[in-house]
């Protein structure tokens, strides 16, 4: 959901948490809020606050010039050690 703040000529998006807890959250980036929810997991000066989370992305816009290693639809990825890697394993549009 987008959460505006400020007064109407200065509206700020604010991206939703990928929250605390256990199981896989899947992402679908045509979908306003999972766009803003990957962007900001990419964009983090924090990795370290997803350490040991999976998620897997369902659909990537191609309007974003998403970073390695979130590079294709329809992937597992994990967080180890504070670092992002691509998992080997995919639903290929299961989920």
């Amino acid at each position: 959901m987008f959460l505006p703040s400020g007064s109407a000529d200065q509206v700020e998006v604010v991206a939703p948490e990928l929250g605390s807890g256990q199981g896989i959250v899947v992402i679908d980036t045509i979908l306003p809020d999972d766009f803003l929810l990957l962007k900001s997991i990419v964009e983090s000066d924090n990795p370290c606050q997803y350490k040991g989370r999976v998620i897997y992305v369902k659909t990537l816009v191609s309007s974003y010039p998403w970073p390695d290693p979130f590079l294709f639809e329809n992937k597992f990825y994990f967080n180890e050690n504070c670092e992002w890697f691509e998992s080997p394993f995919a639903l290929n549009g299961i989920i």
